[in-house]
């Protein structure tokens, strides 16, 4: 009928459910009985309530703007109030709503998209974090065998490796490493 009138609803439905449409059903399906037209249904935002209700300590927030009969409105309210799984409904009058409001991003779309990245970004550094971990308990371990069978031969190995870096005592030493380092590897301007 050309009697509709445009109503806010903010609607609180039991938390936990991963599924919006499953979960908006309730909704959906007391306005279609009583010929109410949905312009929009969004989740707003799950979070914590001041206080239980029908012992539930969490509830997700829905978002609806629809058309309907003011004549309808204290049913429509009536049934949702029987509903199990609706814990309270609060329904405003707002003729005239901007149709680039009712289509708004809730804070719970924009805290979806926003938690997408940061997931995703947690999940890099987690994964990084993992890698970081892996990777030094194996050195931990390879050092913890080192350590025992070839202390000696470790510590010599050291001195081996430091001694090259001083030329001065000993220059023949350090030239002659030299020497075979270019032996191996011939460079191209020589030709």
């Amino acid at each position: 009928s050309n009697d509709k009138k445009t109503y806010e609803a903010m609607i609180l439905l039991e938390a936990g459910s991963s599924d919006f449409e499953t979960a908006s059903e309730p909704i959906r399906s007391i306005l279609d009985r009583y010929d109410a037209t949905v312009l929009s249904m969004q989740p707003w935002e799950e979070r914590r309530l001041a206080y239980e209700i029908r012992g539930h300590k969490r509830a997700l927030y829905v978002l609806t703007y629809f058309d309907s009969d003011p004549s309808r409105l204290a049913e429509i309210h009536h049934d949702c109030e029987l509903n199990q799984q609706i814990l309270r409904v609060l329904i405003l009058l707002r003729d005239h709503v901007p149709p680039e409001e009712i289509g708004t991003d809730t804070p719970a779309m924009a805290a979806s998209n926003r938690a997408a990245k940061l997931e995703a970004q947690k999940a890099l550094d987690e994964a990084e974090k993992a890698k970081k971990a892996e990777k030094a308990s194996e050195e931990a371990k390879t050092e913890e065998q080192a350590k025992k069978p070839e202390q000696a031969a470790s510590t010599e190995t050291a001195k081996e490796t430091q001694e090259p870096v001083t030329p001065q005592k000993e220059g023949s030493d350090a030239a002659a490493s030299e020497n075979s380092q270019t032996d191996a590897s011939p460079e191209p301007e020589s030709s």
